[in-house]
């Protein structure tokens, strides 16, 4: 299929090749990740290529993280709705980090308490939407 160029009997008068018609009836997954991640994404506006694949990949990732949760015999019914697990997903990616910053000597006092004291309004009021 990749190395001949033999026509598609199936595609009629436009006479396309297999490897055409092959991926035009596989291409529909890109196009339902695009519109998912539309919808919720993890991306930024950045210049920076490296950075633009990184947000591609976060996006993909949650996606894919969300449809395993979500394919399971009994899925949490928290978790129906995807920005709901992409927050509870950023929360719980972070939480750790912010414990460890918050406790640097280094920090100034004031940094320190407005990063914790944000986290956890953060923390309240997803655990406030949850019930």
């Amino acid at each position: 299929m990749l190395n001949d160029d033999t026509i598609d009997t199936s595609s009629g008068e436009a006479k396309k090749p297999e490897i055409i018609t092959f991926y035009n009836i596989t291409k529909g997954a890109v196009d339902v990740v695009d519109e998912m991640s539309a919808g919720y994404s993890t991306a930024r506006i950045s210049k920076r290529w490296r950075m633009v694949v990184f947000f591609s990949l976060m996006n993909i990732a949650a996606i894919n993280a969300c449809e395993l949760l979500l394919s399971t015999k009994k899925p949490p019914m928290v978790y129906k709705n995807r920005r709901i697990f992409i927050k509870k997903l950023a929360l719980g990616l972070t939480k750790e980090q912010t414990e460890i910053r918050s406790n640097l000597p280094c920090l100034p006092r004031k940094l320190k308490d407005h990063s914790v004291t944000m986290f956890l309004k953060t923390m309240n009021s997803h655990h406030k939407t949850k019930n």
